[in-house]
């Protein structure tokens, strides 16, 4: 948990900054990845990493601050991993050279790879390898093997390596870091309705909550029903769900580009199978709803529900994921050596 997001922020960010310790056979001036010296530019990069807000859904948790305004005032380790593994590659692709970007890249898609709940083998090696690969390359065009310069190399280089290792051992890194354990101590500390002898009571509560674990492990009967969907919900299959608010009736879209697809989806669908609709077909009347549930747990909404709501601080659930991987070879070829 720390060795990835504290220890690591406490690492590249100085060196990024220029503010690392510097030797005195050294000179912070001739560092060609101190892309975030000037001050100019590390101001706008704290204000584009809080303007990401609105766009990260609430159910990633606590999105990343301001890092510069916050980053010396308890910056969270949540908030270092949503800047690094995921807004990280996009906001320093035009601060960092090309080199030192391309070596912080492999290691957020190694960890990427291994903080996935299910992971396989042929995963786990690609992500040893990415590790292996950005160590190595951090020692080179970092350190550039000089001995007033070993003390960029933090014993959080090194433990990076093992987690593949710790991972075909003890499984995915969600299930035995210091995440879950601190989620435990985080629900046990809100049970704590009396102030006084607080670890007496934290104890306590830890007690009952095995003993209840316990009950439910060994009588299946004392097992708590999953919830199922509501009444006024409409399954789709395959995990996917509706989720009112819903329109009263079906109306024919007054967008014309989103009726245009609709229409020439059903047009070439019924053509499929013979059956033509006429030609003066406006198209089909559909009903919106604000809701889509998905197969992982997480909640989507539509642009018509968002659009009506006016929470300033409104966190969007309308973003969706397209992978357009043939297209983008081209472009990430044209940025190899």
């Amino acid at each position: 948990m720390h060795v990835t997001t504290l220890n690591l922020g406490e690492l590249l960010v100085p060196l990024w900054r220029g503010s690392f310790t510097c030797a005195s056979t050294d000179n912070v001036r001739n560092w060609p990845w101190t892309g975030l010296k000037d001050e100019r530019v590390w101001n706008a990069h704290g204000m584009t990493v809080a303007a990401c807000k609105p766009f990260i859904p609430t159910s990633y948790d606590r999105p990343p601050r301001n890092i510069k305004d916050k980053i010396n005032s308890g910056y969270k380790a949540k908030e270092w991993q949503g800047y690094f593994y995921g807004l990280g590659p996009a906001l320093l692709h035009d601060l960092l050279p090309l080199r030192y970007w391309r070596n912080f890249c492999k290691l957020v898609r190694a960890i990427q790879l291994l903080h996935r709940h299910s992971i396989k083998s042929e995963q786990v090696k690609e992500a040893y390898t990415l590790m292996c690969d950005f160590h190595r390359e951090f020692e080179l065009i970092y350190g550039e093997r000089r001995i007033d310069r070993i003390h960029f190399i933090r014993p959080c280089l090194h433990a990076l390596i093992h987690i593949p290792l710790e991972t075909v051992r003890l499984g995915p890194v969600p299930l035995h870091s210091c995440w879950t354990m601190e989620r435990l101590i985080g629900d046990l500390g809100r049970e704590i309705a009396q102030p006084s002898n607080p670890y007496h009571n934290l104890a306590e509560r830890g007690l009952r909550r095995c003993q209840i674990n316990t009950l439910k492990a060994s009588f299946p009967a004392f097992r708590e029903e999953e919830k199922g969907l509501p009444p006024s919900s409409r399954s789709l299959g395959a995990g996917y769900a509706l989720l009112c608010t819903k329109e009263r009736t079906p109306k024919i879209l007054a967008e014309p580009q989103q009726a245009q697809v609709i229409k020439e989806f059903f047009v070439s669908e019924e053509a499929r199978h013979g059956n033509a609709p006429p030609a003066q077909w406006t198209g089909p009347r559909v009903q919106r709803w604000a809701r889509l549930q998905l197969p992982n747990g997480q909640t989507a909404r539509s642009i018509w529900k968002e659009d009506r709501m006016t929470n300033p601080d409104l966190r969007r659930a309308s973003c969706v994921k397209v992978s357009l991987i043939l297209q983008l070879i081209p472009l990430f070829n044209s940025y190899l050596p």
